[in-house]
């Protein structure tokens, strides 16, 4: 019992720090004096971007970083794209490094399956986008952010090193996670490999593209816990488990957040339905 009551715990941990790491990485980029009110604003549309189709939380978040933070739009698109870069450069590297460990541990079947797996999601997330016509404006919003020195003026030295605290200690969130799902579940797996499988995972299902890595988590997790010796059922079990702990405390932390910012949650659907729409109707005018 008190191994599985400090396993809850560290797992619990682990998630809120994912979740605070997003927001104070915007406190650095976008200034201010408050942390609180990124964290309402990240709560919130990080639960709507759960709950609601076509990854529409992104363009909530966007809105409700201008009208409810006071944040220009044009500061927003380039903050958020610096943010992207550092976050998934980050993730690249970490992700990368955890292929290969992983990959050097697997016997040559599952390497070979890990390989075209992979390509396949990352090939296929890839098309989905460049169908969305997203591509362009990726690279539009990179050349235009990237190099934005007002931006990198106001970050400074000792921001950018904070940013990077920030998303490596999110990554080992991640990994630690999964090793207290490990402890929850009784699963008997390397600790070591499991966390460096965990990072790969994660950045699978980042490196596919696909709305809350679907797919590319679960199927690298599930299958490389498999070829470290776990039943496939507690792999499995270790999927669905992180999915459902993770909707769990979004779910928490978005209403605490809807009530903090002043939705009624009976008519938080309809809310978010007019700001989008909103947002769509300034974006056409600004386009003619």
């Amino acid at each position: 019992m008190a191994s599985f009551g400090g396993g809850a715990v560290a797992y619990l941990i682990c998630v809120l720090l994912h979740f605070l790491s997003e927001p104070v990485r915007w406190r650095i980029v976008f200034g201010g004096e408050r942390l609180r009110p990124y964290l309402h604003v990240y709560f919130l549309t990080a639960l709507m971007s759960y709950l609601l189709p076509a990854k529409l939380g992104l363009p909530l978040r966007v809105l409700m970083l201008n009208r409810r933070l006071g944040v220009p739009l044009g500061a927003v698109s380039a903050g958020l794209v610096v943010d992207a870069l550092v976050s998934y450069s980050s993730w690249l590297l970490a992700g990368g490094l955890a292929g290969i460990a992983v990959l050097g541990r697997m016997p040559a079947e599952w390497r070979y399956g890990f390989l075209l797996g992979g390509g396949a999601l990352v090939l296929g997330g890839g098309l989905l986008m460049a169908v969305r016509r997203r591509w362009r404006r990726i690279g539009d919003g990179v050349r235009a952010s990237w190099w934005n020195g007002a931006i990198w003026a106001r970050i400074g030295r000792r921001g950018a090193a904070v940013l990077l605290l920030a998303v490596a200690i999110d990554i080992a969130s991640h990994a630690g996670r999964h090793l207290a799902l490990a402890t929850l579940l009784g699963l008997d797996v390397p600790p070591g490999d499991l966390a460096v499988l965990a990072v790969f995972a994660v950045f699978a299902g980042i490196a596919s593209f696909m709305p809350m890595g679907l797919g590319g988590y679960d199927v690298t997790l599930a299958a490389g816990l498999i070829g470290l010796g776990a039943p496939p059922d507690a792999a499995a079990t270790m999927v669905l488990a992180n999915r459902v702990g993770t909707l769990v405390v979004s779910a928490v932390l978005g209403l605490w957040s809807a009530h903090a910012l002043g939705f009624e949650l009976r008519g938080l659907r309809d809310r978010v339905g007019r700001l989008l729409g909103a947002g769509r109707d300034t974006e056409e005018r600004s386009g003619s």
